[in-house]
């Protein structure tokens, strides 16, 4: 019962927000559909609904949330309008912007961006041992040991999912992600 409700939580906001989105001036750059960015940016926000953390992920019990993009930010403000006002598990959630990996030790979900593809690797060391959901649009990116990796099939955004790294660092994932996402095993 609880796990139709997430399900139908998930798609429900989904098509919400893209509706209020479309609606909004700033709306989808004035055309019909939206960027596969801005769906990225959703979908980014919407994983918190479907991955636990430990409380060890929170440096005190009124610890904000933090999705972290670290690079180039390929989601314009879609991300910000999307967590604003939201909670996870009564956290505020908040967006950080970084350039550096170093700085990546708060961050409950991280999105690494394309432009820092060249450093992937070293990224995903630097966040080896932390409850960090990683989340890339590189190719190859859960072969690297990301968690989940966006791609486009059918002109439809879409997410490869690693069930066991994800554990490996400690998080929960709900059995409704995997079902939408495609599990890969390494």
């Amino acid at each position: 019962m609880l796990s139709s409700v997430i399900s139908y939580r998930f798609f429900y906001g989904l098509i919400s927000l893209l509706f209020m989105l479309s609606l909004s001036p700033m709306g989808f750059a004035n055309s019909a559909m939206p960027k596969e960015s801005q769906l990225q940016a959703i979908f980014l926000f919407r994983f918190s609904l479907f991955v636990t953390w430990p409380d060890s992920a929170f440096a005190a019990k009124d610890s904000d949330f933090i999705i972290c993009i670290l690079g180039q930010n390929p989601f314009e403000d879609v991300l910000d309008l999307a967590v604003q006002d939201e909670k996870y598990n009564g956290r505020t959630i908040k967006v950080s912007y970084l350039n550096r990996p170093d700085t990546v030790k708060s961050c409950h979900i991280l999105f690494i961006s394309p432009s820092e593809a060249p450093r992937i690797d070293a990224i995903i060391r630097q966040t080896a041992n932390l409850p960090i959901l990683t989340v890339g649009n590189v190719t190859d990116f859960i072969r690297v040991g990301g968690m989940i990796e966006f791609y486009l099939r059918d002109n439809r955004v879409r997410f490869m999912i690693d069930p066991q790294t994800i554990r490996d660092m400690q998080l929960t994932v709900s059995a409704n992600l995997l079902r939408v996402g495609d599990v890969v095993q390494q």
